[in-house]
C-alpha cells in the first residue's frame, strides 16, 4: 500500500478505496475497506497529527531521538546509527 500511495497520486483526488485497494494488491479487500471507512482510522490519524504537531514533525519519514533531536526526511542506516551513537544509545 505504501508503495502504491507514493507512486500514484490519483487516489488523493478520488478516494475510491475499492480501486485503490485492488490496485495496491490488498488481500482481504472487504475487511480492509471496513477498516478504512469505520472512523477508527480517522481517530488514529487525528491523534498522530496532534503528536506530530507537538514534536514539529513536518513529513515522513521522520526520526526522533533521545534528548529531543529530530530529523525530518530520509536517513540511511549508517546515519541512523551515527545519530544513535551521538545521543548515547546503541543501535
Amino acid at each position: 500500500m505504501h508503495r502504491y500511495l507514493l507512486s500514484d497520486e490519483t487516489w488523493s483526488e478520488t478516494f475510491e478505496w475499492t480501486r485503490v485497494g485492488t490496485e495496491a494488491g490488498i488481500t482481504g479487500l472487504e475487511t480492509w475497506l471496513r477498516c478504512v471507512v469505520s472512523g477508527h482510522v480517522d481517530a488514529v490519524l487525528s491523534g498522530d497529527s496532534v503528536w506530530a504537531e507537538r514534536l514539529m514533525v513536518r513529513g515522513t519519514p521522520s526520526f526522533a531521538f533521545e534528548g529531543g533531536a529530530l530529523h525530518n526526511g530520509y536517513m540511511s542506516v549508517s546515519e541512523i546509527e551515527a545519530a544513535l551513537e551521538e545521543v548515547g544509545t546503541k543501535p
